[in-house]
């Protein structure tokens, strides 16, 4: 029961609706077709698509015949900058990780690093051979790197800085310096 403040409870009525043909985190498939953000047609295809018989893949190596059939591949570390994923493909196919693409994502397959692709426009995946494999995809955000160097070369200024203003005065040069023909220069 809910209620606005001030007003007395009511009951309020919701539907909850399943999705009986939702795709899976990640899965495999050997089918595919090149794709192009600039085709003029690709909103078209994307309204067609099946995505558990076709993948729309941006630079696609083509796979030998026959190809993996749809199957899911399963995930067994998620966080938001890891994900390692298994999978056992019977032919060459693409695993497709249903998650947005975005720059500073790696994939090892194996323990040998891969080129992700763009899969289907937002997702992403690349090809496997046939047999077991152990997928990692790791996150590292692309300004990083300079950030951290940004942030060290700012600490290493303050810290002069500081040493600068607070550091002992030799005696001997601060005499030199208040000399009368110091000044008189």
């Amino acid at each position: 029961r809910f209620a606005l403040r001030g007003e007395s409870p009511q009951m309020v009525t919701y539907s909850v609706y399943e999705n009986k043909a939702y795709l899976p985190r990640s899965y495999l498939l050997g089918n595919t077709e090149a794709l192009s953000v600039a085709d003029p047609s690709l909103n078209a295809r994307l309204s067609k698509l099946d995505p558990r018989k076709l993948l729309l893949v941006e630079n696609s190596a083509q796979l030998k015949e026959p190809r993996q059939s749809f199957k899911e591949a399963t995930v067994v570390d998620y966080s938001p900058t890891r994900i390692v994923v298994e999978a056992e493909l019977d032919s060459p196919g693409y695993l497709v990780l249903c998650d947005m693409g975005s720059p500073g994502w790696t994939a090892m397959v194996d323990g040998t690093e891969v080129k992700i692709s763009p899969v289907n426009v937002s997702f992403r995946g690349g090809p496997l051979s046939p047999g077991e494999h152990r997928i990692e995809f790791t996150f590292e955000p692309p300004l990083r790197t300079v950030g951290l160097v940004i942030t060290a070369i700012g600490l290493v200024l303050v810290g002069l800085l500081f040493w600068n203003e607070f550091r002992p005065v030799d005696a001997e040069a601060a005499d030199r310096d208040d000399t009368p023909e110091h000044h008189a220069e």
